[in-house]
């Protein structure tokens, strides 16, 4: 169903930007060129999926201001 798919969705996306965050944002900082774009990559790409889905304003803001 479509509200199983978003929550699989939710669950990826969220795994994946706690993964970065955590692990690649101090390798990232001292790394070279293209493993910033890639980290930077990466964290937007989940942060379009999540937004894709999301239909809730007020969700959409707190993503919007976690991007930032």
């Amino acid at each position: 169903t479509k509200s199983k798919i978003e929550n699989e969705i939710r669950t990826l996306c969220k795994d994946q930007y706690l993964i970065c965050k955590h692990y690649l944002k101090s390798e990232t900082a001292q790394g070279s060129l293209e493993c910033r774009v890639f980290y930077f990559k990466i964290m937007a790409d989940s942060f379009r999926y999540l937004a894709s889905i999301e239909t809730d304003k007020h969700k959409l803001e707190k993503l919007s201001e976690e991007c930032s």
